[in-house]
């Protein structure tokens, strides 16, 4: 097994630690993940699409993840009837 040394500046690598984090891996896991080849990452993705459906996930849900992410008619539907206030939470 090989030893890879990487220099991160603070902010990436503060991104890494999170997101290794979130998806309860090792730093390690995480990187060795991403740096997979397409054929492994096919296979990971078959993998993933198995997991989804047994927990209830719609057979497509993996495609559809993310699409919306570059469309710039998906927005927000504009607020009507203004605001309203929200009583203090202080104790008095």
């Amino acid at each position: 097994m090989v030893t890879l040394t990487i220099d991160l500046d603070d902010e990436l690598a503060h991104y890494v630690q999170e997101s290794a984090r979130r998806e309860q891996q090792s730093v390690s896991e995480w990187v060795k993940q991403r740096l997979t080849t397409e054929t492994d990452r096919a296979a990971i993705l078959l993998a993933m699409e198995a997991r989804s459906k047994a927990n209830g996930y719609p057979h497509d849900w993996l495609a559809l993840y993310g699409s919306l992410a570059d469309d710039e008619s998906f927005l927000a539907p504009q607020r009507t009837g203004g605001t309203r206030s929200v009583p203090s939470l202080k104790q008095e």
